[in-house]
């Protein structure tokens, strides 16, 4: 079966296709490529976390917050299905079928301008 050009390209336009960009790039180790998909507050809580792990372990931690958060054992899920259970406004929630199939993840999205984004900014809390 030949997939189109397009097929494997990530997609941002919508709730459902951001996340598994996200998760396709993670399981591709394309850490950039993931890292983008993350919301700028995700991103900022990470970059501090990363300082702050850097000042305290007087440089023998280098300041690199997206080899530390992605090198710390975040995996995606084995995802199966996904579906958006609910979208209002700039806010979404995924709901990621585990690939075992017994049970669903909920996943909270944003959009930032005109693309959708991971938000796993509750984790830093």
């Amino acid at each position: 079966m030949l997939l189109a050009p397009e097929c494997g390209r990530a997609r941002y336009d919508r709730p459902d296709e951001a996340y598994r960009s996200f998760s396709s790039a993670l399981r591709r180790s394309e850490l950039k490529t993931a890292w983008d998909a993350l919301s700028t507050d995700t991103r900022k809580a990470m970059e501090s976390r990363s300082k702050a792990a850097a000042e305290a372990s007087g440089g023998s931690v280098k300041d690199e917050p997206m080899l530390m958060f992605f090198a710390s054992g975040y995996k995606p899920l084995p995802q199966g299905e996904l579906k958006v259970s609910k979208e209002e406004g700039q806010t979404a929630v995924v709901e990621v079928a585990i690939g075992d199939g017994g049970s669903t993840q909920s996943q909270r999205m944003l959009k930032e301008g005109d693309r959708w984004v991971v938000d796993l900014t509750e984790a830093f809390k």
